[in-house]
């Protein structure tokens, strides 16, 4: 606890307030906050991004609208303000995440030697389009779908934290045919977890007689929390309209996983395309 002594100053003796006081201020207030999280999130990993409220993000995978409702996230130690978001992705995009420093309308301040500086700094986390990675992206901290953002009660309560994990293969007979893209995004609801998943393929030659493509996904979904969890039901999509039929199996891994497995034999023909899939999880 830092607290100022200011028993001292009783009038007419004045009491300095320095700039080395204002930072012992702001320290106070950090130390404050980071001891408050903390007891909330139980166990916090230096750049884990967790989520104090709101940041509801609602999209689908691949090139498409994705937005986000304003919220608070903490992250190293201090709370930062997120603003609600709308943007478009292209291409092989992903929503990324962002650290953005702005200025307050006050500034530059004019200091006793007649410099003008800006010295009123507002730091917010904000959701922008960007590669895997976010290489060229300014102010990077993490891709939206990464392990270490999660909401900041998901160790107290059980709230889910989902990233997953892909075993895909293509299976072909008297044809060639390889994946060439995959991506996946999070929709959160209050009850409910909706995986979506966009494989990208080609194909690239056919043979005669008997051919076919088949995919075999399973997906895997992680929390960072210990808490059950039950797959309510999976469904897949081809050109967007959604199909229940050629669902494979349900279960768990040995860690506890949830996995659900896909196959089913599409006709094969020389060119690119897609299947999306929707995964449904209870929370």
């Amino acid at each position: 606890m830092k607290v100022i002594d200011i028993s001292h100053a009783i009038d007419p003796v004045q009491q300095p307030f320095l700039a080395g006081s204002l930072d012992f201020v702001q320290q106070q207030i950090v130390e404050n906050v980071s001891a408050l999280v903390k007891s909330m999130v139980g166990t916090y990993t230096t750049n884990d991004v967790a989520i104090v409220n709101g940041c509801v993000i609602t999209g689908t995978p691949g090139p498409g609208l994705i937005t986000m409702t304003a919220g608070a996230i903490y992250y190293n130690g201090n709370i930062y303000l997120v603003p609600s978001a709308s943007f478009t992705t292209t291409g092989a995009q992903i929503p990324v995440w962002t650290i953005v420093q702005s200025q307050a309308a006050i500034d530059p301040v004019l200091f006793v030697n007649g410099g003008l500086f800006s010295v009123h700094n507002i730091f917010q986390f904000v959701l922008v389009a960007g590669p895997v990675g976010g290489s060229g992206v300014a102010g990077y901290v993490c891709d939206y779908n990464s392990s270490n953002f999660y909401p900041i009660n998901d160790y107290g309560n059980g709230t889910p934290s989902p990233t997953a994990t892909f075993d895909i293969a293509l299976v072909t007979n008297n044809c060639t045919g390889t994946i060439t893209s995959s991506s996946y995004i999070f929709e959160k609801t209050s009850t409910l977890i909706n995986l979506y998943v966009l494989i990208s393929y080609n194909i690239s030659a056919v043979g005669t007689g008997n051919k076919w493509y088949n995919f075999e996904i399973i997906p895997i979904v992680r929390y960072k929390s210990k808490k059950s969890r039950s797959l309510i039901s999976s469904v897949k999509t081809l050109s967007g309209s959604y199909d229940s039929n050629n669902v494979g199996g349900l279960g768990s891994d040995s860690s506890g996983n949830l996995i659900t497995g896909y196959d089913n034999t599409f006709t094969a023909t020389v060119g690119s395309g897609s299947i999306a899939l929707k995964i449904t999880y209870s929370i």
